[in-house]
């Protein structure tokens, strides 16, 4: 009976306790790349709704007004950046211009992209690969670099998040380059863990497979491709762009202070490592 009461007492049996996330990044200032739509707007929407001052990127101008119009609605207080992150300078100005203007950086999610080309891979040019792996590893590598030591001097840990996808996992033959570089995220994550915990920073990769976003729309008008992935997922439906955001949210925060180096597959359920 004294350790059922005591249990009772610290909340850990009898009626659950809900926890609101409401508030938990408050004083927090997050970057998200490619925030403007699908993944990225999701993320970017959920670290706002719960307390963060959010920076949207992208590459696209008229994409980040479209976004800051729909974050403001509900809200969320928003500074609006332009930024092709392959491109050194706009990184710089990216990182330059946060720190001016709301004088930190505490949570940098790392969600810009190429989408795949499907060639098979002996056919694969030259400037596919080019393109794929200067985003996909030379641009995440030296964003990680450039970002950190302005993330180190914050009061809060920080967290770094990489995106990457479960081609990086699986053997197609078609998105080869596109799935090599991906899988090489994975390792760049793990690489950088124990530098960047020198510095109270923690870094963790979410890689997204099946998800409903506007690349994937586009290739489900091809009925027999829809049918195809469908029964590569045991939960047979695409995942939403909202149930991407949770997990993000929570590598954000204090929650996730004992979680670095770490890949969460975000897939339905579909097979995904050896």
């Amino acid at each position: 009976m004294y350790r059922f009461s005591r249990f009772l007492k610290y909340g850990r049996v009898g009626s659950p306790r809900f926890i609101s996330s409401a508030g938990n990044l408050d004083g927090r200032v997050a970057i998200v790349t490619a925030g403007t739509d699908g993944i990225g707007l999701a993320i970017a929407k959920r670290l706002g709704q719960h307390g963060a001052h959010v920076v949207v990127s992208s590459r696209k101008q008229k994409n980040i007004d479209r976004a800051v119009d729909e974050l403001n609605s509900i809200g969320i207080k928003v500074l609006e950046i332009p930024c092709d992150v392959a491109d050194s300078e706009q990184r710089q100005i990216l990182i330059e211009k946060t720190m001016k203007d709301l004088g930190s950086i505490n949570i940098f999610v790392q969600n810009a992209g190429v989408n795949p080309h499907l060639f098979n891979i002996m056919e694969t040019p030259g400037s596919v690969l080019d393109k794929t792996y200067g985003l996909h590893i030379k641009a995440n590598f030296q964003i990680v670099q450039e970002i950190f030591p302005h993330m180190a001097k914050s009061k809060h840990q920080g967290s770094i998040i990489l995106t990457s996808s479960v081609l990086g996992y699986t053997t197609q033959h078609l998105p080869g380059a596109y799935g090599i570089t991906k899988a090489s995220i994975s390792a760049m994550v793990r690489a950088f863990m124990s530098e960047l915990l020198n510095r109270n920073i923690r870094i963790n990769c979410l890689a997204f497979g099946g998800i409903d976003t506007s690349f994937l729309q586009k290739l489900r008008q091809n009925e027999p491709f829809t049918k195809n992935i469908l029964s590569l997922i045991p939960m047979k439906r695409l995942g939403t762009v909202d149930e991407c955001a949770g997990l993000a949210s929570y590598l954000a925060s204090d929650d996730a202070s004992y979680v670095t180096g770490e890949t969460f597959v975000i897939s339905g359920g579909s097979y995904n490592r050896p």
